[in-house]
């Protein structure tokens, strides 16, 4: 019920400043609290669906992917072709980009879904931790913005392309439980990073605005916490 309550405020939140003209397209006004506002409703939503998945008791990845390895791969393959179509889709068709925007959440929560039910109580402690941090994160960049530089992002850019190898051999070489431990370590520190960056481009974003796209200007915020979060279920599970 909470939830329902929270997606309700944040859909009004969202109706009464996100949008204008006719037909309504995004607005650059108030454009900070129009893009958390959509990062709010990213993490309700992908909560909401693992919770429905849980209650209509739908196979997680994990328990079927002894039966069907290559359903893990097409069902990557799939986020992440839903995810370059919702960037790619112009926001002048705002119907259809929330619909493939909500579509693309849909298939996060599938793959959050074995973490959810391997440990609910972690899972739900992990929540409370990642929205700590990220309010820790984004408070620290506001209150220190200048500490806080855009060049950042190649050498981020970088760190991410090794992290994502080094999990690839991890896959055909696995490694040892203190091996993993160490990876999560890096990566939360690596995305932690990636929110002071990101939260940084809002910032520079909101004082430029000229086309403004929430649901775009959402998504690295909201990946970062993805991250973060399921790092720290790893750190605690």
């Amino acid at each position: 019920m909470k939830q329902i309550i929270a997606l309700l405020l944040v859909l009004l939140g969202i109706y009464k400043n996100s949008f204008s003209g006719s037909p309504p397209r995004f607005t650059c006004k108030n454009f900070l609290l129009n893009a958390y506002l959509y990062v709010f409703l990213s993490f309700i939503l992908i909560s909401l669906i693992v919770d429905i998945y849980r209650k209509n008791k739908v196979p997680s990845l994990m328990e079927i992917y002894k039966k069907a390895g290559l359903l893990f791969v097409a069902t990557f393959l799939i986020s992440l072709g839903l995810l370059i179509t919702v960037m790619a889709w112009s926001p002048n068709n705002l119907i259809q980009k929330h619909l493939l925007w909500v579509t693309w959440i849909a298939t996060m929560g599938y793959f959050l879904l074995g973490l959810a039910k391997k440990s609910p109580k972690v899972f739900e402690q992990a929540k409370v931790i990642t929205f700590g941090i990220m309010l820790s994160l984004t408070l620290l960049t506001f209150v220190f913005p200048n500490k806080i530089k855009l060049t950042w992002g190649a050498t981020l850019v970088t760190l991410l392309l090794g992290l994502i190898i080094v999990q690839l051999v991890g896959l055909l070489y696995p490694f040892s439980s203190q091996s993993h431990y160490y990876i999560a370590y890096f990566s939360l520190l690596l995305f932690s990073f990636f929110m002071l960056y990101d939260t940084k481009k809002l910032m520079v974003k909101a004082k430029n605005c000229v086309k403004a796209d929430y649901i775009n200007d959402s998504l690295g915020i909201f990946l970062n916490g993805l991250n973060i979060f399921v790092d720290i279920f790893r750190l605690r599970g």
